[in-house]
């Protein structure tokens, strides 16, 4: 749970960061909202989880969610390079 907690901080000082930095209509600025969106969902489908005593459904999308996440923040990184 401390890493979610650690995620969703780190995300969000990326998200802060990335306004500081980027142009206003960049893909780098486009993704970090992707990335802010699927860490928000992420991390919502895990406190539902373990609220509801981990129901194997929820348990997968919280998976699911997890490739998400990777998969976004790979977006994002990739944005940052090739902009």
């Amino acid at each position: 749970r401390y890493i979610a907690y650690l995620v969703v901080v780190m995300v969000l000082y990326l998200f802060s960061q990335s306004l500081k930095a980027t142009q206003e209509e960049s893909v780098a600025r486009k993704s970090i909202y992707v990335v802010v969106g699927v860490v928000t969902v992420q991390f919502s489908l895990g406190v539902i989880t373990i609220m509801l005593a981990v129901p194997v459904a929820l348990g997968v999308l919280h998976q699911i969610g997890a490739f998400f996440l990777f998969a976004s923040m790979l977006y994002f990184k990739h944005a940052l390079v090739k902009h």
